[in-house]
């Protein structure tokens, strides 16, 4: 008797963990769109500046840079519960960095504040596309609501210049002349490989399937580095030091997946 029910609830549980199973496939072999439309907030982050001996100023800080990316991703096989894309995607590839000086370390006139020109400077300034992989897990909450798990690889490409030089000059007490407070020079890498977890929800609405999720790009090389030199102020000797600009995101994925009667119904018309 024991036993006959131990099967049972086996039994149960295999066709419920198999219905469930099929979630990922039944939902793009039925009822939507192959491709998805892809917006996501994003936050890039992971540089890093140091000057070579170890001192804090003056100094290069890097920020986060906030941006937006959007494209596409094409679903392309499904088997149970996994769905597998692929697409492209559209990434500002920012460096936003202040050249922390003091203003009277500049040797200018006290009357401007030069030291704010030095805030939030880009010299990249491109974009990055990634061409993703991506399996996803779907793990059935109810009829019409998936948690999303995913786990992928990008093949970035990086625009721009393979090497960048950047300096700053700003005019000496007299106005005659011009001194250069800052040089540097970029290399950036145009081709790199980047790993990306994800996790978030979706949902079946009437008029496609909405999925949002929170994810975390980290890039395996670095995109871009940089050797610098901060020179020419008053009463402090030259600082040299490197930066790195890893190219790694953080942010918010929001996917629309049209349902295939949308298509249908446009072809009608």
């Amino acid at each position: 008797m024991i036993k006959a029910k131990v099967a049972s609830i086996l039994l149960a549980t295999f066709f419920c963990v198999f219905s469930y199973s099929q979630e990922a496939e039944l939902l793009y072999q039925r009822d939507f769109s192959k491709v998805s439309i892809v917006f996501q907030p994003a936050f890039q982050t992971g540089n890093l500046s140091q000057n070579y001996d170890h001192s804090t100023y003056p100094s290069l800080g890097f920020k986060d840079s906030f941006s937006f990316q959007f494209g596409f991703y094409f679903n392309f096989a499904q088997a149970g519960n996994f769905n597998f894309k692929t697409g492209v995607i559209a990434k500002p590839f920012k460096s936003y960095f202040d050249i922390n000086i003091k203003n009277e370390d500049l040797g200018v006139s006290e009357q401007m504040d030069y030291s704010s020109v030095l805030k939030g400077l880009d010299p990249l300034n491109t974009y990055m596309f990634s061409i993703p992989f991506k399996p996803e897990y779907f793990l059935r909450v109810n009829e019409k609501l998936n948690a999303v798990f995913g786990l992928g690889v990008n093949l970035n490409l990086t625009l721009g210049e393979d090497d960048i030089y950047m300096s700053f000059n700003l005019p000496s007490e007299g106005g005659t002349e011009s001194n250069r407070i800052f040089n540097s020079v970029i290399e950036t890498t145009s081709i790199t490989l980047s790993g990306e977890l994800s996790i978030g929800i979706n949902y079946d609405f009437d008029f496609a399937l909405v999925q949002v999720a929170l994810f975390y790009n980290d890039n395996l090389f670095r995109t871009a580095e940089g050797w610098y030199v901060i020179e020419n102020l008053q009463g402090i000797e030259n600082k040299e030091g490197f930066f790195d600009v890893q190219g790694d995101y953080y942010g918010v994925s929001f996917l629309l997946t049209p349902k295939k009667s949308w298509f249908k119904r446009k072809n009608d018309n």
